[in-house]
């Protein structure tokens, strides 16, 4: 399934179990505004230059991408929205 429209939203998308290779969910939208957690039991794809957001709040509390599919391929863009993470959460460097 090819979903060329813009997903939103902010509830769980669970993309349940796939018989055979070639079934697969793709996001193809540059402009999705959907910031809910992916629960890929299947398979799943985020193409080239479509967007997967990510809300980052309070330590520990944030959107996600887990479950036990066989293929989650991620050849998008994550956009990361810091508004509201924590400060005391984690320590980043850079060398």
């Amino acid at each position: 399934i090819n979903v060329l429209a813009d997903v939103s939203g902010s509830a769980n998308i669970t993309v349940f179990g796939s018989d055979g290779a070639s079934r697969i969910l793709r996001f193809m939208s540059p402009s999705n505004t959907f910031a809910g957690s992916l629960i890929n039991n299947g398979r799943f794809e985020l193409v080239d230059d479509a967007v997967l957001n990510f809300v980052i709040g309070a330590n520990g509390v944030n959107n996600s991408i887990s479950g036990g599919g066989p293929e989650t391929i991620l050849g998008g863009d994550f956009v990361l929205d810091l508004s509201g993470a924590s400060t005391g959460c984690c320590r980043f460097r850079s060398r």
